[in-house]
């Protein structure tokens, strides 16, 4: 691999974390520390400007909806239906579907995110993921992940990773990853990458690896 590669591969990876540590900072500062969802309020309509002003006032977060309108941006406690805004953001679940420009969910999410930038789940992810920049999943995946620029799975992943530029499954992959430039899997391959560039799986492989340069193994391989 000569010294132009491995600075083109640097700096995705670099473009891709800030990605990734932007996503994270958002919702640091907007999802609070999670205690429990099972206290949550309900009203079937909501309808919000910003945090603070919408039909349920400063205590939108102990308020679960059906049907969630966000003119700019929302931060509620959880969904159990379909969220339109801006920026969307429940501290808790989201389940249903989420369109907007950012999605972020507390807890676990199990529908579909649709953003142009980007979508966030930091609890179990059971769902659909699209977006024009990048999806990430902060735990447990089983769904598909679709992304103009990146998707990050942080921890196990079954399913299906497709990128522009680069997939990482943080643990054990079982499913597809396809990418213009590299996909990686911490732990062990269950199934098949495809890249432009590289693929790496962590662990031990029993599936197989496509690429327009290198495949990396760091275990045993079968049928790579």
């Amino acid at each position: 691999m000569n010294s132009n590669l491995i600075r083109i591969i640097l700096l995705r990876r670099i473009l891709f974390t800030a990605f990734i540590l932007f996503l994270i900072h958002i919702s640091a500062i907007c999802v609070r520390a999670q205690s429990s969802a099972d206290d949550l309020l309900y009203r079937k309509f909501r309808v919000t400007l910003v945090p603070g002003l919408s039909t349920n006032g400063v205590d939108a977060d102990r308020y679960n909806a059906k049907y969630s309108l966000n003119l700019l941006a929302g931060y509620h406690g959880g969904l159990e239906g379909y969220e339109l805004g801006l920026v969307n953001i429940n501290k808790y679940f989201s389940r249903g579907i989420q369109a907007g420009l950012l999605n972020i969910t507390g807890g676990e999410m199990s529908g579909v995110q649709l953003s142009g930038f980007g979508n966030l789940s930091s609890g179990e992810l059971s769902a659909l993921q699209f977006s024009g920049m990048g999806n990430i999943s902060g735990s447990g995946m089983e769904g598909l992940q679709f992304a103009g620029f990146g998707n990050l799975g942080a921890a196990e992943m079954s399913g299906m990773q497709m990128a522009g530029l680069m997939n990482i499954s943080g643990n054990d992959m079982e499913g597809l990853q396809f990418s213009g430039i590299g996909n990686l899997s911490g732990g062990d391959l269950s199934g098949l990458q495809f890249a432009g560039i590289f693929n790496l799986a962590g662990g031990n492989s029993q599936g197989l690896q496509f690429s327009g340069i290198t495949n990396i193994i760091g275990g045993s391989a079968e049928g790579s």
